[in-house]
């Protein structure tokens, strides 16, 4: 469901499928009721932006809406319509563009940026047809990414490459980069290959005009022994 603001006159004309609602917090919702899959959206301009830094309602407002969100588990987001040349001159566009990165860095909310109101409206349209194909669409992912995670992956997209899973496993080895695995791949192309290898010949190995150095082989050879 696309629920908008009765107060966002010049948006819900150009909005097909949308309910018209006084809203608590933020200017759009979409989702069913307030869930972990609703995303809570507050669309300003970059002068409405300016204005509400200037007068002091951006911190209340955002306080607002990150309190919103985290009680009721749904995920935030600012859609800012305009660039940032459109200020009216009382901040300079660099103010505004640390603020909204410390908006996505260190707060977790979402921005997205649109041309105009009528691309406001388009992005509305594909979120709301995201969120109708999967209301999970529009959360974020829980769980800690591991690096067996990423193996895991990469077994999926290469799994008729023999190199591939050997590249993989040289780099489960603490100091072997992606440039390092794939110099000791060119060097040893099998497991067995590498495995005859000395320490010193594995050491001796050139990454991109560096060597593997010591430390690595022998922790390499300890690995493989």
């Amino acid at each position: 469901m696309l629920i908008i603001d009765t107060r966002e006159r010049h948006l819900i004309p150009l909005v097909d499928d949308c309910v018209q609602q006084t809203l608590p917090i933020g200017d759009i919702w979409i989702g069913q009721d307030v869930t972990a899959t609703t995303l809570i959206i507050e669309r300003k301009t970059i002068k409405d932006l300016e204005a509400s830094v200037l007068d002091g309602r951006y911190r209340e407002q955002k306080g607002r809406l990150l309190a919103f969100c985290q009680e009721r588990n749904a995920s935030p987001m600012y859609l800012l319509e305009g660039n940032y040349a459109e200020t009216t001159g009382r901040l300079k566009p660099q103010a505004l563009m640390k603020l909204v990165a410390r908006l996505q860095l260190k707060h977790g909310i979402a921005v997205m940026h649109t041309e105009d109101v009528k691309e406001t409206a388009s992005l509305l349209d594909a979120l709301h047809k995201y969120w109708q194909e999967d209301p999970a669409n529009l959360t974020k992912e829980t769980g800690t990414l591991t690096a067996a995670t990423g193996i895991h992956v990469s077994k999926k997209a290469n799994a008729d490459d023999p190199s591939q899973f050997l590249l993989q496993c040289l780099m489960q080895c603490p100091g072997v980069s992606l440039r390092i695995g794939q110099a000791l791949l060119t060097a040893y192309p099998s497991f067995a290959a590498l495995m005859a290898a000395t320490e010193k010949e594995i050491a001796s190995v050139d990454a991109a005009g560096r060597k593997v150095g010591p430390v690595i082989g022998k922790r390499l050879k300890g690995f493989l022994i």
